[in-house]
């Protein structure tokens, strides 16, 4: 039993509230193959009959994100635990370590507050680190821009999971974790609000050309492993990050620029059969060693600017580039009878600055 309220204990789950009003509420499972072991804290003072009822939901999201984690495969459900009442609690936390069946550990740490959030795991198949940032809300769009930035950087993981031959579990853990970081923001803007980017008044128009997603960083890295037993070099990996951020310069409201940055990068390697339907069995035996090894490389980048002079539109530009490499190694019987690179690069710039002033001139028309 003195086993089971300590850290020595197999299995730890821990959801942390901070309230507004300056208590702490810590609630905290852990269990064995013998035992299981709950505790409730609450420090600072006592609740209050609306911190009470808020509790009871998070205790539901609780229950929710430990039921995803338990089950098989697991599954991130976090979003009741990042949607929590911003009035009632200012910060969220869930921390939790699990023994797995093949006697590896997988650990989650979930922070959300007013300023951000993010989430940390790591397991035997792989690492996934996420961060969203709070702060700047003035670059925040309306839930349709939201969802089509959601819809096109889920079909953005997805293609980097099948070009990099990613495992499917672990990036369906990062798409989950995305999804849920980049849903129900706090405070979401409002169409009377005032919105700044240092100190920086943002227009229907600026709004127009951004993704309407807070600024993030987020990465994916599988567990690297010898994918070919004759040929110790040559590792089956995967590893992925994607990033946004936003600044605006200037000196005034008058005379400013908006840019917003997107980047992403994919790095993989792995081993394929020569034919499909082929069973690829790798061994120390030459007649096994028929196979392709995937060496991959890609990266992509796009830049949208718009710049104002004198309160007069002037610049409101996309430039996207984007560059591959893929390298395929072909094996015949452990001989290398072709060694072949493909790298492919390309890169564009939009100048919107007419399309823009013609809405505008329409929109001034219209009024």
């Amino acid at each position: 039993q003195a086993k089971l309220h300590s850290t020595a204990a197999d299995n730890s789950i821990s959801l942390t509230l901070k309230t507004a009003s300056g208590k702490t509420v810590q609630l905290t499972l852990t269990s064995q193959d013998n035992g299981l072991a709950v505790q409730a804290q609450v420090s600072g003072g006592e609740l209050s009959s609306d911190e009470l009822a808020a509790l009871g939901k998070m205790a539901d999201g609780f229950q929710s994100a430990i039921d995803g984690l338990t089950q098989n495969p697991p599954a991130l459900k976090l979003d009741a635990l990042t949607q929590s009442d911003s009035d009632v609690f200012s910060s969220v936390d869930l921390s939790t370590r699990l023994k797995l069946n093949n006697d590896s550990t997988q650990t989650l740490e979930l922070h959300a507050d007013a300023d951000g959030r993010s989430v940390r795991m790591s397991g035997a198949a792989g690492d996934l680190n996420m961060s969203v940032d709070l702060k700047n809300a003035a670059i925040l769009g309306g839930s349709d821009q939201q969802a089509k930035a959601l819809k096109g950087y889920m079909n953005q993981i997805e293609a980097a999971r099948k070009r990099g031959d990613g495992d499917q579990q672990l990036l369906s853990m990062f798409e989950d974790a995305f999804k849920t970081l980049h849903s129900h923001y706090p405070g979401a803007r409002a169409a009377t609000a005032p919105e700044t980017v240092n100190s920086i008044k943002l227009t229907e128009t600026d709004h127009s050309l951004l993704t309407g997603l807070a600024d993030f960083s987020a990465s994916v890295t599988e567990k690297s492993r010898e994918g070919n037993p004759a040929r110790p070099g040559e590792l089956d990996s995967f590893a992925y990050d994607v990033s946004q951020s936003t600044q605006s310069k200037g000196r005034d409201q008058l005379n400013r620029t908006l840019v917003q940055d997107q980047q992403s990068h994919l790095i993989a390697s792995y081993h394929k059969p020569l034919w499909p339907g082929q069973k690829l069995d790798l061994s120390i035996d030459p007649n096994s060693q028929n196979y392709q090894y995937f060496q991959v490389n890609d990266q992509a980048s796009s830049k949208t600017s718009i710049g104002y002079e004198k309160g007069a539109l002037v610049n409101a530009s996309v430039s996207q580039s984007a560059s591959q490499s893929t390298r395929i190694s072909r094996y015949v019987l452990g001989h290398l009878e072709e060694d072949k690179t493909t790298p492919l690069k390309s890169s564009k710039t939009q100048n919107l600055l007419g399309i823009l002033n013609q809405a505008l001139q329409q929109d001034k028309q219209a009024k």
